[in-house]
């Protein structure tokens, strides 16, 4: 557990410092207990005036990056209709240490200040790439996508209210239509991976992975045993086991779960089921790799039953350039003739 607390600290430092250079246009708060809050501070520093407080998941805007000491800070600010208590929609920018952000590059951005349902697909010491033109098909689905590069300096993220321009009534809208056609992207790149019908249930049931919709991992849950998610790259005690009875009840489940990890005063961090269901997920826009496990990770194969595993890749660079890679693990088993998925873990970078 030491090394691999090691390692996380390791990874998230990486990742920090790469944020000082070119921080990202969004972040996700996160490694924050759900009892309590990030402090938003006035000026890069924990002594400094508090003037806002943000929960764990929340999602911001970020203006810059800074090295402070051994830390990095960033400047965040409210993005319209992502309001929280603490941080709502006259909350002022602030600062907080980037140890509990993950960067984001996608998403409605305002060019020069100006408004006009501007989309970015990421970017790249930099260089955003913006969508500036796409092509649909006869369902109205885009078909093709068009990019141009552009300086993250002239960038200021915003979500699709405050994207849309002052003389329009409404909402942008166009994500949508360009996420789906990403996650159709992605899916299509290991479609054709294999035709084991082992794999065709792992595919599909990452296709219908989501945990704002828990319904839809019904079909894929064995009854009798559950879903056995495991936080660690190895499937260990620790697991826990979820049963289509949770499956309505995820957002009434106390925080109490799973370990996230530790705060500097040695404080353990833990993180419910629903909150480990969404740390689970991966990015399908950027699925590009799937590949057979040669072992299960730990995984106990229910007697008289065949188990198969896979991991999907998620990542937008080489795997060997930095951390920025991720997979989800898929164990798949054959049970009275019918396959379900059993075990579900991240695959991770380790050193």
């Amino acid at each position: 557990m030491k090394r691999w607390m090691f390692v996380f600290i390791l990874i998230v430092s990486a990742m920090a410092e790469d944020m000082a250079k070119f921080p990202p246009v969004f972040a996700y708060v996160t490694g924050v207990a759900e009892d309590d809050a990030l402090n938003v501070r006035a000026k890069p520093d924990y002594r400094s005036k508090k003037v806002a407080s943000l929960p764990n998941e929340a999602f911001v805007g970020v203006d810059t990056c800074q090295k402070v000491g051994r830390s990095i800070w960033c400047k965040i600010y409210h993005l319209a209709q992502y309001d929280y208590e603490g941080f709502e929609w006259d909350a002022p920018e602030g600062w907080v240490n980037a140890r509990y952000l993950v960067g984001v590059n996608n998403g409605y951005v305002l060019i020069d200040g100006n408004p006009n349902c501007n989309y970015i697909l990421g970017c790249e010491n930099g260089l955003c790439d913006l969508v500036e033109d796409f092509t649909f098909n006869k369902d109205n689905e885009i078909i093709s996508l068009k990019t141009e590069k552009i300086a993250r300096t002239r960038l200021k993220g915003a979500s699709r209210f405050d994207a849309m321009p002052p003389e329009v009534d409404g909402y942008c809208t166009g994500d949508n239509k360009i996420n789906d056609y990403l996650r159709r992207r992605g899916i299509e790149r290991v479609s054709h991976f294999s035709n084991d019908p082992a794999y065709l249930k792992a595919l599909d049931f990452v296709k219908k992975y989501d945990p704002f919709w828990p319904e839809n991992l019904a079909p894929f849950i064995y009854p009798k045993e559950g879903l056995r998610i495991g936080y660690d790259t190895h499937f260990t005690s620790r697991d826990r086991h979820l049963f289509l009875a949770h499956l309505k009840h995820l957002d009434d489940e106390h925080p109490e779960k799973f370990l996230w990890g530790y705060q500097t005063n040695g404080e353990r961090v833990d993180m419910s089921m629903l909150a480990m269901l969404k740390w689970l997920r991966i990015d399908l826009a950027s699925l590009k790799e799937v590949q057979p496990l040669s072992d299960l990770r730990g995984f106990p194969c229910p007697q008289n039953a065949e188990c198969k595993g896979y991991v999907f890749y998620s990542f937008d660079k080489p795997r060997e350039i930095d951390f920025g890679w991720e997979g989800m693990i898929v164990i798949v088993g054959k049970i009275d003739g019918k396959w379900y998925v059993l075990g579900l873990l991240r695959d991770r970078w380790t050193i």
